[in-house]
């Protein structure tokens, strides 16, 4: 019975003298994260804005935390073995009340905006029309042509053989002038009317135009919080009478 007792023994020693190097063997562990400037913790240490993870762990089970500004915390375990590939992937989908109520104010920033960029555009685009109409240099371009007809007209007059010839040249002379005159009166009244009309609108639509900057809501600013936060907890042990200050990420 001893002998018995003695053999179970050596073979229980030999036993845990070959399982103690592969109980205490690290086991290599891949994480994937997503979306990208995540924040991991695992087995006590924290990776930031990680996408993917190597590492070497211990067998067994194990808390892990992935936290993003944009998304709510997320939780949960993973279960480490050997002899087999340990792979593990995280993806955060469902987005923080936080980032919720920041993307309201911000598309009301950027409708605003969009408001605002119509209404300097729309606005000086038919200044700008109402300026082109008003000085109508294809007027101008207009009265030289007749005014270059007129000359020719006037040489040829002035080269006349004959009576009826000089008479008909007298007759497109007179209408061209006073085709001439009628261009050059409708052109300066145009522009004593358009360019002022044109410098009032231009100051009334600066005028509103800057009300409407004025009124345009400040870009917000989207200010990330910690989702794994630091608590102080006190331990007192009763044997020592002395309070321990601990600080627990949770």
């Amino acid at each position: 019975m001893k002998l018995l007792t003695f053999i179970a023994n050596v073979f229980m020693l030999l036993f845990l003298g070959f399982a103690n190097p592969l109980l205490g063997q690290n086991i290599p562990v891949e994480i994937y994260i997503a979306p990208e400037a995540s924040t991991l913790r695992l087995n006590g240490e924290t990776y930031e804005g990680v996408t993917y993870l190597k590492l070497e762990l211990p067998e067994k089970e194990y808390i892990v935390e992935v936290s993003n500004p944009k998304f709510e915390l997320f939780i949960d375990t993973i279960q480490v073995k050997a002899n087999r590939r340990n792979v593990f992937k995280f993806g955060l989908v469902k987005q923080s009340q936080r980032y919720k109520d920041y993307k309201v104010v911000y598309d009301e920033y950027r409708d605003s905006r969009v408001e605002a960029i119509t209404y300097n555009t729309v606005l000086w685009v038919l200044n700008g029309v109402a300026l082109w109409y008003a000085i109508d240099g294809g007027a101008t371009n207009r009265i030289d042509k007749v005014e270059g007809n007129l000359a020719g007209v006037r040489v040829l007059y002035s080269n006349a053989i004959n009576a009826t010839e000089g008479a008909m040249y007298a007759s497109q002379y007179d209408a061209l002038s006073e085709d001439y005159e009628s261009k050059r009166k409708s052109l300066y009244n145009k522009r004593m009317i358009g360019i002022p009309l044109v410098i009032g609108s231009s100051y009334f639509t600066y005028r509103l135009l800057r009300k409407i900057n004025k009124a345009q809501l400040e870009k917000p600013i989207f200010d990330p919080e910690s989702l794994l936060t630091i608590h102080s907890v006190n331990i007192v042990p009763a044997f020592s009478g002395f309070a321990l200050n601990i600080k627990l990420n949770f």
